[in-house]
């Protein structure tokens, strides 16, 4: 089940009449000291939990959990302790989510549309694909089983690099999973 955080992005300023005043005073606005109104709308999108399928999901300090529901979907049917055979995921790490980045990137698209992921077991892939054959076997495993979401838009990382499944160049996927969805 997922957690939700509540957001509020502000729409902008403008005066307003009495019956409006009345609505915004119900709950849709904010009061601001200048006499006009801080138009805002809620909205609680989804926070990635820090359990999925039995794998742990850690965070960088400065990672904004709220993200589009599909996301929280692909997460969980991209992590499985068993998603390698021979080799158990008991946690990954979540270095970027809807933060960090700037209009176009998906990571700030809609209310968060990508994730990336730097670490497996505890261990950073920058370091240990190449070299540590439980890594990158499970990196390999994550990123394929990612190919069969059906709402996958890019997978990005050090086995592969494709968008709408089909092979794309991008660089700077070679030391995390880097996912997103439509």
């Amino acid at each position: 089940m997922s957690s939700y955080r509540r957001e509020v992005t502000v729409i902008g300023f403008r005066d307003i009449n009495k019956s409006e005043r009345i609505r915004l005073m119900n709950g849709s606005g904010l009061n601001c000291s200048s006499g006009r109104w801080l138009l805002n709308k809620e909205v609680y999108m989804p926070a990635i939990p820090g359990k999925v399928n039995g794998v742990v999901v850690e965070f960088s300090s400065n990672v904004n959990r709220s993200v589009d529901e599909k996301i929280i979907n692909a997460l969980k049917h991209i992590l499985h302790t068993d998603i390698s055979s021979g080799h158990k995921l008991n946690r990954v790490f979540i270095s970027s989510a809807n933060d960090q980045h700037k209009f176009p990137s998906r990571h700030v698209q809609g209310n968060g549309k990508a994730v990336d992921i730097s670490r497996i077991n505890g261990m950073k892939m920058s370091v240990f694909y190449p070299s540590n054959p439980s890594v990158k076997a499970i990196t390999d495993a994550i990123q394929s089983k990612f190919e069969t979401f059906p709402k996958k838009r890019e997978n990005f990382g050090p086995f592969f690099q494709k968008k709408l499944g089909q092979p794309y160049s991008v660089g700077g996927h070679k030391d995390h999973i880097h996912i997103s969805v439509n």
